[in-house]
């Protein structure tokens, strides 16, 4: 084989019969020539949560407990017991959820194994019924010139009707080599959740009124979304004074060390509300609720010496209180905790107060339909962890699933109503598929945004692909419309 340049062009003389080729042209070759690489669907950079998508992040194996069973999660949606190999590479398919005739725009990533991209190398995109691509043939050229210039190769998917079942997009190369994939989720039911804000008036705070308009357009496009969950948000207040939540035991006071006195919610809040709120015809068993109150959460732990979990909590004592013909109890301060100090509490009546809960909210019973925010919170992060609760979700770092609950349930010869509502639930959400990641390291709505602890703790915006699946189910089977 001789090699010769003529007029720019190289002659390319194999047994006698000369081929010109242009500059930018591949060599034919047997196939080996062909570069190696992969084609990868991401988030854009200015994604805000406005359509699920989830894939395997590169930290996954460090920070999940059973990254080995992560990995099926991430395989084709149609052969879902394969593992998924291109151009002998482990891959992990990325699953993407959109509404009927929604459009979104992905970044494609190119990773190059070996050889060298040509600039007329071309990927092709399959065609599946129901999902459209703005650009089915794709320059790898352009990909990489957006690459240069630190950019991103934005790809317009559409979904033209419904989705009866998951599905799986190829990309290929030349002689349909494959080279990348992507699941899209279906879409062909309708998940419709009424969520109903409660704001707690006249309790002597500066009121933080929540529109309905501003929290439904979170939930719609910010959040549930990403589940195919359409949300409708109502508004209500429930005015009641504070001198009415501390006889009820709503609220506790506490006297700091300073004199200051302050009043805080605690463990009775979130219960007595909704059963004020019921009596007032406020809220309902339709859809969930989630209350606005603007005080801060307290939590009170009896007095137990050398706890070393106390020790960076204080330790109050209990007092009974009369005000106004108002009987309640109030909480004064005596000293911070140490394990090492033996404080005399023969009548039970030193606390350690726990402070800095934003939300609440419990996973059981299913069929409870209310939470809770407090003093600090985030319209956005807080509301939709404490809903996602509601929904059958767990933080993503523990379970909220208590075994040693269950076993004794189970142990009992006779159940209240309630044990056996917990024993059903539990063993029906046993079933939910669920990984534990390491806590504040994850962009997910279940996860803690804790910058303190982590400086790179990640802004929570998204859930991942098994959290969809739970939600529905939730929305569909225990939520009343």
């Amino acid at each position: 084989k001789i090699l010769i340049f003529k007029n720019n062009k190289t002659m390319s003389i194999t047994f006698g019969k000369p081929h010109f080729v242009e500059e930018d042209e591949e060599p034919k070759g047997d196939g080996n020539s062909l570069p190696k690489f992969l084609v990868h669907f991401r988030r854009p950079d200015d994604y805000r949560g406005e359509f699920g998508f989830d894939w395997m992040r590169d930290n996954y194996k460090d920070i999940c407990n059973d990254y080995e069973n992560l990995k099926k999660e991430y395989y084709d949606a149609e052969k879902k017991n394969e593992k998924v190999e291109i151009n002998e590479q482990e891959y992990f398919v990325p699953w993407l959820s959109m509404f009927p005739n929604q459009e979104v725009k992905l970044a494609l990533e190119l990773e190059l194994i070996e050889g060298k991209i040509n600039n007329k190398d071309i990927i092709s995109i399959s065609s599946v019924e129901g999902v459209n691509f703005a650009q089915n043939e794709i320059k790898l050229k352009d990909i990489k010139k957006k690459k240069d210039k630190g950019e991103e190769f934005l790809v317009t998917i559409s979904c033209s009707g419904s989705l009866e079942k998951d599905i799986c997009v190829n990309v290929f190369y030349k002689n349909n080599k494959l080279v990348g994939k992507l699941n899209i989720v279906k879409n062909n039911i309708r998940y419709y959740l009424p969520v109903t804000i409660v704001n707690i008036t006249n309790n002597g705070l500066d009121s933080n009124i929540v529109s309905d308009l501003e929290i439904q357009k979170i939930f719609n496009t910010e959040s549930f979304q990403q589940a195919l969950i359409e949300t409708k948000v109502n508004v209500n207040s429930l005015n009641i004074s504070q001198e009415d939540l501390l006889s009820k035991g709503v609220i506790s006071v506490l006297i700091d060390k300073d004199g200051t006195e302050r009043i805080v919610a605690n463990e009775e809040t979130l219960d007595t509300l909704v059963e004020i709120s019921a009596n007032n015809n406020k809220n309902s068993n339709i859809g969930v609720n989630l209350f606005i109150f603007e005080f801060s959460r307290a939590h009170f732990r009896k007095y137990k010496p050398n706890n070393f979990d106390y020790v960076s909590f204080d330790v109050y004592e209990e007092e009974k209180v009369d005000r106004n013909g108002i009987l309640f109890k109030q909480y004064r301060y005596i000293c911070e905790y140490s394990p090492e100090r033996q404080l005399e509490n023969n009548d039970e009546n030193l606390f350690v107060i726990i402070e800095g809960q934003v939300g609440e909210s419990r996973v059981i019973p299913t069929r409870r339909n209310s939470c809770i925010v407090y003093k600090g919170y985030d319209k956005k992060m807080t509301t939709v962890h404490e809903i996602a609760h509601l929904l059958g979700l767990s933080e993503i770092f523990q379970s909220s699933l208590n075994e040693k609950r269950y076993n004794y349930y189970k142990q009992k010869q006779t159940l209240t109503p309630k044990e056996e509502e917990y024993v059903t639930d539990y063993e029906n959400m046993s079933k939910y598929r669920s990984f534990f990641f390491e806590r504040n390291h994850t962009d997910n709505f279940m996860d803690y945004y804790e910058p303190i602890s982590n400086s790179k703790s990640p802004i929570k915006i998204s859930f991942y692909h098994w959290q969809w699946a739970i939600m529905q189910y939730e929305v569909n089977n225990y939520i009343e419309k």
